[in-house]
């Protein structure tokens, strides 16, 4: 009886710990920069900060994920975007890549009635959290 007790208490406090951590608590903002179709642009990027980001979206917009802001970084990373969609009453399934080493990525665009919130962002997640600086990052626009 003392060990159900205790096993009880146990999980009632990892429950506690898992709903009391705050989720992006902190989120960067990321301000898109607009390609032209006649000039070129040099892109702007971000070191990433390990807590996630989000962008103003307005269908048109592309994840861009450079190589790691240093070569002795060899971390795998599993960057989620997430959905708000739901299809006949079931969410659809974030969007996720993996993205190495060595290897940039491009994702996009985002359909804003898919992946956008309420306040008309993107909210972009990196795994493992906490390792702040290894890739960089932009938001580009397209006209």
């Amino acid at each position: 009886m003392r060990k159900m007790r205790l096993i009880a208490a146990l999980i009632a406090l990892m429950v506690f710990g898992l709903v009391a951590m705050p989720v992006g608590a902190g989120r960067q903002t990321i301000t898109p920069q607009d390609v032209g179709s006649t000039s070129w642009i040099s892109m702007t990027l971000t070191a990433e900060n390990g807590d996630g980001y989000e962008f103003a979206n307005n269908g048109k917009c592309y994840l861009v994920l450079s190589s790691p802001v240093s070569t002795t970084v060899s971390r795998t990373h599993y960057v989620t975007v997430t959905t708000n969609a739901t299809f006949y009453g079931f969410a659809v399934a974030d969007m996720t890549a993996t993205i190495y080493g060595s290897s940039p990525k491009i994702l996009g665009p985002f359909g804003p009635a898919a992946f956008n919130d309420t306040s008309g962002n993107v909210q972009v997640d990196m795994d493992p959290y906490g390792q702040a600086g290894d890739y960089r990052l932009a938001i580009v626009r397209v006209p």
